[in-house]
């Protein structure tokens, strides 16, 4: 009788500890081993970005490259022609090279830089790259309410774009006469060593403003051509002269709605 009972105890406890390997241990087992990884850090060799040798590229596809969605941009600490501490100078400078032609925003000598940074533009293939510089700057006489943007090509210290805001007594002549402004839009082409394509141009008094609106289409020698448009009026003390996109007529106002593209 005793040693039928040990006999059933041992059979039993034997099936207990089988129940624990097939359903307890690999548990236990897991979290022994969950709790070992715990704090422990693997280092895995990210494949190395190479940027391969750069074409030079034109001032209209380097704004093309800057226009396309599928462009990748990363901040540098310096560009490869200017630094920070250089390149407020070089804009002063191309601001006023653009008031010799007529594109007279805020005075070069009236300005102040507010922040200026730069970023390295490529397209997804990395076949095509540009480094570009943007800044603010404001008038340091009127700081809250005079505004200017611009951006500046590193390579040829050109600048693309320029908006201004707050402009109180305009001085561009171009506000008040089509073709001077015509002729301004000539000048800025041979200023990007560009050609016109096709400019349209539209008088904003038919609005109520004095000044002028044009839809312009640079080229250069890439075959390529780059949308800009010109717009100055002396009542919304506003300049831009930029890359942009139609996005349809205004119901209001009749005119073309786009959006700047940079």
């Amino acid at each position: 009788m005793g040693r039928r009972v040990r006999a059933y105890l041992a059979a039993a406890l034997g099936l207990s500890l089988a129940a624990l390997a097939g359903f307890g241990l690999p548990g236990l087992l897991l979290a022994a081993w969950d709790e070992q990884q715990l704090g422990r850090v693997e280092q895995e060799e990210a494949p190395r970005l190479v940027i391969s040798e750069q074409p030079e590229l034109t001032i209209v596809e380097k704004v093309r490259l800057l226009q396309r969605d599928s462009s990748n941009s990363m901040p540098l600490q310096q560009g490869k022609n200017y630094r920070r501490d250089t390149v407020e100078e070089k804009m002063m400078e191309e601001l006023d090279a653009l008031a010799a032609i007529g594109i007279e925003g805020l005075p070069a000598g009236e300005l102040d830089v507010a922040f200026a940074e730069v970023f390295f533009v490529m397209d997804v293939e990395g076949e095509h790259s540009c480094i570009i510089w943007n800044a603010q700057l404001y008038q340091k006489e009127r700081a809250a309410g005079s505004l200017a943007e611009l951006y500046l090509d590193d390579e040829t210290g050109k600048i693309l774009s320029l908006s201004c805001y707050g402009l109180e007594g305009l001085t561009a002549e171009s506000v008040e006469d089509v073709k001077k402004a015509e002729s301004l839009i000539y000048d800025f082409a041979d200023y990007l060593d560009c050609h016109v394509a096709m400019t349209d141009m539209t008088d904003l008094a038919g609005l109520g403003y004095t000044g002028v609106s044009a839809a312009i289409s640079y080229g250069d020698e890439s075959g390529l051509e780059m949308q800009y448009r010109f717009y100055v009026s002396r009542e919304e003390e506003v300049l831009f002269l930029g890359p942009w996109e139609s996005h349809g007529e205004n119901a209001e106002t009749g005119m073309q709605t786009e959006t700047i593209q940079f």
